[in-house]
This record gives C-alpha cells, sequence and structure tokens, in this order.
C-alpha cells in the first residue's frame, strides 16, 4: 500500500507530494489513516527552519530530522492495521497524542514525555500528519474522540491542550469552567483527561 505525503524537501521552500510504501506495524505499533490533520502555526516556523525571537533574533530548528520530512502534529483517523502486540481496534476513531518521548530519560520515566530530551514528537521529529497515513508506537497515544469532529479533535491535540494545561495550573478548579463557559470547554477538558495519564503528574 502506497503512502502520499505532503513533505519538507527544503526549508523556505513550498511542501511538495513524496509517494512511498506505508510502514507496516511492528509490536506495540498502530497504522492509522488520516482523516484530518490540522496546521499549527508552529508548522509554518518548522517549514521556514526557523522561529523569530524578536529583535531580529531567530532560533533555528532544522537539526535532528532528514529531509523529506512530513509536518503536521494535530492528528484524527482512523486506525487501518497493528502489530501483533498492540491492543487498538482496526476501524477505531482516534485522536493521536503526538508528544511521545523516547520511554528513556527521567522525565519519560515520570510520565512527562512532552518534556523528553530525545523527543519522538510526530510531525516536529519524527514522520507526522501531513500525510495519508501515520505511524504510531504505541496505541496508549490513541484517544477516542467521539463525540467531537475528526477536524476538532485533531486540533485539541495541540492548541487544546496548550490551553488546558496552562488554565489547570493557573486555575485547579477548571472542571466547573464547562458550566459556565460552554460545551467547547468541556469538550477540551475531557479530551485533556484522555491525555492526562501521557502527561505524568506535573501537569
Amino acid at each position: 500500500m502506497q503512502m502520499h505525503r505532503q513533505s519538507l524537501n527544503a526549508y523556505g521552500a513550498p511542501l511538495c507530494e513524496t509517494i512511498v510504501e506505508a510502514p507496516q506495524p511492528q509490536g506495540t505499533e498502530a497504522l492509522v489513516r488520516i482523516v484530518r490533520c490540522g496546521v499549527c502555526h508552529s508548522d509554518l516556523h518548522m517549514q521556514d527552519g526557523y522561529f523569530l525571537l524578536g529583535d531580529g533574533k531567530k532560533l533555528d530548528v532544522q537539526a535532528g530530522r532528514t529531509l523529506p520530512f512530513t509536518l503536521g502534529h494535530e492528528i484524527a483517523g482512523l486506525v487501518e492495521s497493528i502489530g501483533p502486540d498492540a491492543d487498538a481496534e482496526p476501524g477505531a476513531k482516534v485522536a493521536v497524542y503526538p508528544w511521545i518521548g523516547c520511554g528513556r530519560c527521567a522525565a519519560c520515566g515520570v510520565g512527562d514525555e512532552n518534556i523528553c530530551t530525545a523527543p519522538r514528537h510526530l510531525g516536529i521529529t519524527v514522520d507526522g500528519g501531513f500525510a495519508t497515513h501515520v505511524l504510531v508506537p504505541h496505541s496508549r497515544y490513541l484517544i477516542d474522540y467521539a463525540p467531537l469532529t475528526p477536524g476538532y479533535a485533531g486540533a485539541l491535540m495541540c492548541s487544546g491542550l496548550t490551553a488546558y494545561a496552562a488554565l489547570k495550573r493557573r486555575l485547579p478548579g477548571l472542571n466547573v469552567m464547562g458550566g459556565c463557559c460552554g460545551t467547547d470547554h468541556r469538550h477540551v477538558e475531557q479530551m485533556a483527561m484522555a491525555c492526562k495519564p501521557l502527561w505524568g503528574q506535573s501537569n
């Protein structure tokens, strides 16, 4: 089976379609067929190869990936196939938690994979979601997104979790916000709580 990707072939240049054989999931891996993948503002910086820091300063972000590379970390889709040790259900509708760690460093040891020292973040350090498929190393990164739409669920994996984490630190009683601010906040909270085991206890 072929996989189509919108690949970063050169920094500062438009993405180009590349076609490769889709990977066969091994062990605990799952291959997800992508239904939606959001465009995060950081994707634009990654495409440029740098973040602007102000006062004419730039943070170079070209290291750590081989081109062509597939950006995209706000992913939702369907489980297409699984490795022999995976416990995901083929056909399941899932959002993909992209902030995957090495599993060996001190941060990963306490569940803080999002601040791993050797990250395997989808669309940042390993190929991500601007493609027909993405390979996910373990089913624990797959989250049932019902009753949300796939586009909304995918976006929550980045912008939603970022906002939720900031508010949760600031407002420990965030769970009351759903009642006063509408259902969108409740959905953010539900998705964030589904991701909680991946964050560790510090978030």
